[in-house]
């Protein structure tokens, strides 16, 4: 696990619209190498991954 460098913008989720209701945690977890890329197919293909499990 790795926090993003700061002043990196990641985007937005709708954890902070449940944690208001559930406590919540949104860790971040490494599921593809470093020069991997969110919103990708490979990123989905990661998602289903034993290292994302």
């Amino acid at each position: 696990m790795e926090e993003p460098p700061a002043g990196s913008f990641l985007g937005f989720s709708d954890i902070g619209d449940l944690s208001g209701r559930v406590p919540a945690i949104h860790p971040f977890l490494a599921i593809m190498d470093a020069d991997g890329s969110d919103h990708t197919a490979p990123f989905a293909e990661a998602a289903a991954s034993e290292r994302s499990r």
